[in-house]
């Protein structure tokens, strides 16, 4: 509260030359004069350090641009074979794209007010009425590197706050063309990843659930209504039994899946009973159809004499949920580690001893540490593979 660093600041400056003038630590300010100050500082101050990683992306992928230069790749348009180009052009396409979005960024500067309660000065024009009270409100603002918001009300407009915002969308949504024209590039067979004598990859391919992300937002979204945050959901499926009274969910519903010998089912909502099954219970069969499909992969794994006793993950996405974890540890018959990362980390990682970065994975991996682990439920083993018994045979009907 604004009122209480008031206080502070003055019991601060007792005992020193300027307690005859602590009065005058919040002179004809309102709060808002504080906080629009601080929040753009903080805007000001965090844009430098986004900035300093955009640029150092952008510099990555403009020195790939240039050394792929000569590299031909046939262009598409509308998604057909169209004419010659490079790598190196469409990289450096990407780059410009980059640079001209992170011009905008800062172009911008933050505005910010210190005009009293209604924007008027009142209060400063009734105590001090010879001063000019707007040249030296925007003389402490420019001073601070931010930009005098004139015309105000009681608050600033903080449309400088949508404008930034907006911006740095824009720039990512240039990173996001880049990403998906990459995922396209290999989908083509452009690009391949690099093998390393000893590496498998099979394992993650085959546990790679498409619908996994999208099936939870879905759920958040058009059951919801989009107001409850992902831990509320998770509580709400708590509360339900194991195996969902019968409700089974199908997360299949985002292209072909892997662990299903590249068929692509779509996605299934079964067993639904009016009469019993509420939101709550959609939450949960999500969380457990998740689950239930790395059961399934897994269980395929086993087939063919590979065995899983720990599955070690970070601490993100999935594994927040307690039904996920005690679902998928219990039908599976190992213990979960979570660590101190996340999924992407883990990936750039591994990516990162792919490409030579680490020399083992021993040294990618070594300052992770076990923040909380789940281990099967024994006492409730019975229902949990019950309800994947069931959802297997369900399964089955939407399968070949």
């Amino acid at each position: 509260d604004v009122k209480a660093v008031e206080y502070f600041l003055k019991e601060k400056v007792k005992g020193t030359s300027l307690e005859a003038r602590s009065e005058f630590i919040h002179f004809a300010c309102t709060s808002e004069d504080i906080n629009n100050m601080s929040h753009a500082l903080m805007l000001r101050d965090g844009k430098k350090v986004l900035r300093a990683e955009m640029d150092a992306l952008t510099a990555k992928i403009a020195a790939l641009a240039k050394g792929t230069a000569a590299v031909p790749m046939l262009a598409h348009t509308h998604g057909q074979p169209a004419s010659p180009t490079t790598v190196g052009k469409e990289l450096a396409v990407v780059a410009a794209r980059l640079r001209r979005q992170a011009a905008e960024i800062d172009r911008l500067v933050m505005p910010a007010k210190m005009n009293g309660a209604v924007g008027n000065f009142n209060a400063h024009l009734s105590a001090y009425p010879d001063v000019d009270w707007e040249r030296l409100s925007r003389k402490v603002i420019e001073s601070l590197g931010l930009r005098q918001n004139r015309l105000t009300t009681q608050i600033e407009s903080h449309d400088g706050i949508a404008e930034l915002f907006d911006a740095i969308s824009r720039w990512n949504a240039v990173l996001l063309d880049f990403d998906r024209d990459v995922w396209m590039y290999i989908s083509m067979g452009y690009f391949k990843q690099r093998t390393v004598k000893g590496e498998i990859g099979f394992l993650g391919i085959l546990l790679c659930i498409n619908g996994t992300g999208i099936l939870n937002s879905w759920l958040n979204k058009h059951v919801g209504g989009g107001t409850l945050s992902y831990p509320e959901m998770d509580r709400a499926a708590a509360n339900i039994a194991i195996g969902s009274e019968g409700l089974s969910i199908m997360p299949f519903g985002n292209g072909a899946e892997r662990v299903l010998e590249n068929q692509n089912p779509g996605a299934a909502v079964m067993n639904l009973n009016f009469n019993i099954h509420k939101s709550e219970h959609l939450y949960r069969a999500g969380q457990e159809g998740i689950a239930f499909s790395f059961k399934y992969g897994m269980d395929i794994m086993k087939g063919i004499g590979i065995e899983s006793r720990v599955i070690r993950a970070g601490k993100a996405n999935m594994f927040f949920s307690p039904v996920f974890r005690n679902t998928l540890a219990t039908t599976t018959g190992a213990k979960i580690e979570l660590y101190n990362t996340d999924g992407s980390i883990g990936a750039a990682r591994g990516a990162g001893f792919g490409a030579g970065v680490y020399s083992s994975l021993q040294e990618a991996f070594a300052n992770l540490k076990v923040v909380e682990v789940t281990e099967p439920d024994t006492k409730n083993e019975q229902q949990y593979m019950e309800a994947y018994a069931r959802w297997k045979e369900d399964l089955s009907k939407i399968t070949k």
